[in-house]
């Protein structure tokens, strides 16, 4: 006996070392890439990534406007609401949700009202808008 054959009878797992590999009976062998998915990278940290898109996401600041831009969109709101079908395309900074800002939008229809009390403009569509979050006004 020389000395590799010693050093694997006194290895710790020398009891099960050269035992044959189980293959069941019952089991059918499973595939190379169905045994690959089991070791798939997981994500060690749920969400994550999706909190670095929504802090990467983009999103336009409001700005105040200034006093005369102020003026003409009140005059332009005012000589819509005094044209019988009141149909309008509104520009306006749309508040983002889940963060400060939001997105620039247009959208076009009817007037329905101008609230001075709570400072918004209604459409037929059910959108209610805040008057100073109003970019620009055009006659449709």
């Amino acid at each position: 006996m020389n000395d590799s054959d010693h050093s694997i009878l006194n290895h710790p797992y020398a009891d099960i070392l050269f035992t044959p590999r189980h293959v069941s009976t019952v089991y059918p062998h499973m595939a190379l890439e169905s045994r690959a998915v089991q070791f798939a990278p997981f994500a060690a940290l749920p969400g994550h990534s999706d909190v670095l898109e929504e802090t990467a996401r983009f999103t336009e600041q409001p700005c105040e406007l200034a006093d005369d831009e102020r003026v003409w969109l009140d005059k332009m709101l005012a000589s819509i609401m005094h044209t019988p079908h009141r149909k309008a395309s509104i520009t306006y900074l749309r508040p983002d949700r889940n963060k400060s800002g939001g997105r620039i939008v247009t959208v076009s229809g009817s007037i329905v009202s101008v609230d001075p009390l709570h400072h918004t403009v209604r459409l037929s569509d059910g959108t209610a808008i805040a008057m100073d979050l109003i970019r620009k006004i055009t006659p449709a």
